[in-house]
């Protein structure tokens, strides 16, 4: 099932904004994987990922719940949610 994209109203909150040192040859399996490593290492909170379009969304959708451990089906909770808009 695609993503649903949303208009949403943009509003200021703290953000740790992440940087890989060198270039990544696979960004989106890149921020899969950083992603996971946030939620094992991190309090609960949010990680926002920017994409260019709704195929990378989907892409990394699939990655996320592949990466679930098949044991532990909501140890990694997932929402997706595309945004649109400023």
């Amino acid at each position: 099932m695609p993503s649903k994209c949303r208009p949403c109203s943009w509003r200021r909150y703290p953000v740790d904004i992440m940087y890989t040192k060198a270039p990544e040859s696979d960004y989106l399996n890149a921020a899969v994987v950083t992603t996971i490593q946030v939620h094992a290492t991190q309090p609960p909170g949010d990680v926002l990922i920017f994409l260019t379009g709704q195929e990378e969304i989907e892409a990394a959708e699939e990655l996320l719940k592949q990466a679930r451990e098949p044991t532990k089906p909501t140890a990694l909770r997932v929402s997706f949610l595309g945004f649109t808009g400023l």
